[in-house]
């Protein structure tokens, strides 16, 4: 396998150097870590590109992805605009390469052990947060739940993606992006304040995820998971 190539996008995306931990600038529990060490102590690598598992894999996104037309109305960025700037977010990585840092998110525990992604500083409705990578992988079909339960209900940072067959997944279980640890609160909640879109960029659909109002200083970043998700792991 490897990375899902963005022939325009030179040099490659690189993850940032460090990030954001336990709260945000000037709170106590601020930290500013290595991404060595939260890698280590979160027990997960660090990618800010899309992975293919297989060749095969790679080689087969152009023919298999959903045409942009097809895509759920709420997988697709509202305005043209948003979709170009979720299209430079995926080329670029979404981190400067001097700063190497993104300042407007934080990783810190979450109220339920585990840990999840917090505003750093208040983001204005349609921030784009970043990309929700991972490994593309062939599964189960989408439909068959029950088989898809046995064998992918232990990762719980799987994600459908929008391919003809339902066949494909992308998983950020071992290496992904921050947006990895952003939490479920279901569409209408009061704590929902983010979603996720779908764009095309040179042949193959990269998610990303965006504020869908006004979000605090120090508010946790969540999103509707969705039924399929809750079809897998109860």
């Amino acid at each position: 396998g490897g990375r899902v190539r963005c022939p325009s996008a030179s040099p490659p995306p690189r993850p940032p150097t460090q990030v954001l931990y336990g709260g945000p600038p000037g709170d106590p529990s601020h930290q500013l870590l290595a991404i060595s060490e939260l890698e280590t102590r979160l027990r997960f690598t660090m990618s800010v590109v899309l992975v293919a598992e297989t060749p095969e894999v790679q080689r087969s996104l152009p023919l298999e992805s959903l045409p942009p037309e097809a895509l759920a109305d709420e997988l697709t960025p509202p305005t043209e605009l948003l979709r170009r700037r979720c299209v430079e977010e995926v080329r670029s990585g979404g981190v400067s390469a001097t700063a190497g840092v993104d300042t407007s998110t934080y990783v810190a525990p979450d109220a339920h052990g585990g840990h999840g992604l917090f505003a750093a500083t208040a983001l204005p409705r349609h921030h784009i947060i970043g990309e929700y990578t991972g490994t593309l992988a062939r599964g189960f079909l989408a439909s068959d739940t029950t088989a898809c339960s046995a064998a992918c209900g232990a990762d719980r940072y799987l994600m459908r993606y929008p391919d003809a067959a339902g066949s494909l997944h992308l998983s950020a279980r071992s290496a992904g992006s921050l947006l990895r640890f952003v939490n479920h609160a279901p569409r209408g909640a009061p704590a929902n304040n983010a979603t996720c879109w779908a764009v095309l960029v040179d042949g193959a659909f990269h998610t990303l995820v965006a504020t869908t109002r006004a979000v605090e200083k120090g508010e946790e970043l969540a999103y509707d998971y969705g039924a399929a998700y809750w079809a897998r792991h109860g």
